[in-house]
């Protein structure tokens, strides 16, 4: 008989990887191209973002970057992680199979944080 398991999967939608406009314009491109982020026609929705935003937004992105970044990095990143650890140190003690955090870069252009906790119920 096989046992249930109980998965715990954090997933953050990413963050440039350095406080640059080439780095911000690279997340905004890839983040944007996303169907699941902007729901229209691939063509229509390419033709949007190359015309109309990744000429002009990467800039004011970057000055908002610019308000909250901190020494360390992304604060999306480090919140991420942050709840990723907190969860670790709340299940030892129950029957943990796997707490796995990863850092992975998506396509080399944004970074997205996932964190797999698999416990048995």
């Amino acid at each position: 008989m096989s046992k249930n398991k109980t998965g715990v999967l954090l997933i953050n939608l990413g963050s440039p990887k350095e406080l640059t406009k080439k780095s911000v314009r690279d997340y905004l491109k890839v983040f944007l191209s996303d169907d699941y982020v902007l729901d229209i026609p691939k063509i229509l929705q390419q033709i949007i973002l190359r015309v109309f935003i990744l000429p002009f937004r990467p800039k004011n992105t970057l000055e908002a970057y610019e308000q909250i970044w901190t020494p360390e990095g992304s604060p999306l990143i480090l919140s991420t992680e942050s709840i990723a650890k907190n969860y670790h140190q709340k299940l030892v003690g129950m029957s943990i199979m796997q707490c796995d955090t990863k850092i992975r870069a998506l396509k080399m252009h944004y970074l997205i944080l996932k964190t797999r906790v698999y416990i048995t119920s």
